[in-house]
């Protein structure tokens, strides 16, 4: 028995390198055209913010909004800040406004489900010093 193999379908993201940033999914190529390819199918699909394509050294980078923190919720209970969301970095990045302005980790991201959550404690406006608007 003769061993045959058959050649693998590619991806388009065969020809990418997805880096998360935090607030932006950063795209690295051989070629601008892949790239920008790449960012203009994601857009179709709902990407923010696309940056087109540009040469930096050997590579093409462009980038994108990262679409899991438009999948996080923020609500307000009291002092409380509770984040929800798909994944623990994208709570942690959807906090970083918050704890900016003075808001304390309350608890920390834990997974609930298919969910990741956490709190935040508005400090601010339970001592009455400036305000956090989410």
């Amino acid at each position: 028995m003769v061993a045959v193999s058959t050649p693998k379908k590619s991806s388009l993201l065969d020809g990418v390198d997805v880096h998360d940033a935090g607030e932006n999914l950063i795209l690295t190529g051989a070629t601008e055209e892949i790239v920008n390819y790449v960012l203009s199918e994601m857009q179709k699909e709902g990407a923010l913010n696309v940056k087109k394509a540009v040469k930096v050294g050997s590579k093409w980078v462009g980038s994108t909004s990262n679409p899991a923190l438009a999948l996080c919720s923020v609500e307000h209970v009291g002092y409380v800040i509770w984040i929800r969301g798909p994944s623990e970095s994208a709570i942690l990045t959807r906090s970083h406004e918050f704890r900016e302005r003075g808001a304390l980790v309350a608890s920390p991201p834990r997974q609930d489900g298919d969910q990741w959550e956490m709190s935040l404690e508005n400090i601010g406006d339970r001592l009455r010093i400036g305000t956090i608007a989410g």
